[in-house]
């Protein structure tokens, strides 16, 4: 029995490794597109919505599950200053408010690259003194802690503003 060994040349791999970009970012876009699809949840009763068993998903309102991040505090702040200036952050940090009423709001982030479409939601506690947040990616199961990030980065930007 002989085996023949075939070896490849360096313009074989080349081409190779252009065609798992090209099918990597034809996935990507496909995924992306699927990402606009819906307005994410809406916001309904008193609480946000819990996340799915999805490591791309945050919630303040749960504490009991590893999906748990930590509410703003507005503690000695007035309860629609605090909203006001969480609004202003939203907006500069990137994010798209399509819902603010009676101190619910809703925003979509776009990432840059792929342009996934991003989830936002919040809910003032005025009896607790907390702007209870959620971040979910509306496609997919990891998205590399950014929705983490995001967060920590609103509430490091509204912390700055609200007690320079």
């Amino acid at each position: 029995m002989v085996f023949k060994v075939y070896v490849m040349s360096f313009k074989g791999f080349l081409l190779i490794g252009l065609i798992i970009v090209v099918v990597i970012l034809i996935l990507g876009f496909m995924m992306a597109f699927l990402s606009k699809n819906g307005d994410g949840h809406v916001l309904i009763g008193d609480k946000l919505p819990e996340c799915p068993d999805k490591p791309n998903c945050l919630c303040s309102e749960y504490a009991q599950n590893n999906h748990w991040i930590e509410p703003l505090s507005i503690d000695g702040l007035e309860a629609e200053k605090a909203w006001h200036l969480f609004r202003q952050m939203v907006e500069q940090s990137g994010g798209d408010i399509r819902v603010d009423q009676n101190f619910k709001l809703h925003a979509v982030y776009t990432t840059s690259f792929f342009k996934f479409n991003d989830d936002l939601m919040a809910r003032l506690d005025n009896e607790k003194k907390l702007i209870h947040l959620r971040s979910e990616s509306r496609i997919g199961h990891s998205d590399f802690g950014k929705n983490k990030q995001r967060l920590q980065d609103l509430c490091d930007a509204f912390y700055q503003k609200a007690r320079p």
